[in-house]
């Protein structure tokens, strides 16, 4: 599915060390405050993300609803006291408050253009070649 599962109710993902595609095509497949409402979203973080792209302006354009969505998620980092540091490092819990996604103006959601990936991108891997 390359991350594009669509939700209907709440709905918690898991995703610890994901690529930032599979990010980026959960938060196309459901761009609407209704589903995005229902998602809940362990996984690196979107703060972390932007703040290291932010001067490769191609990159932004890779991941750009992980972009646009950043002004409005709520982000939570999990605490990093692992005996291991590179365990779960970066890793947030990300949830869309109703009240806070439901006040973007509409036009905001009707850019929902699929995203498209770089096949030399050794972080994104396709569905029909992750067999």
């Amino acid at each position: 599915q390359e991350g594009k599962r669509r939700v209907t109710e709440p709905t918690l993902f898991f995703m610890p060390h994901c690529s930032k595609s599979l990010c980026n095509n959960l938060l196309w497949a459901n761009w609407s405050p209704w589903q995005l409402s229902n998602l809940v979203i362990v996984g690196n973080s979107f703060n972390n993300i932007c703040s290291n792209l932010i001067t490769i302006s191609s990159d932004q354009g890779y991941i750009s609803f992980v972009f646009q969505i950043l002004p409005y998620v709520n982000e939570h980092p999990l605490p990093e006291n692992f005996q291991y540091s590179d365990i779960f490092n970066d890793t947030s819990v990300h949830f869309f408050p109703s009240d806070r996604i439901h006040s973007v103006c509409d036009e905001f959601w009707t850019d929902c253009t699929e995203p498209t990936y770089d096949k030399e991108d050794i972080e994104y891997i396709p569905c029909h070649q992750a067999h």
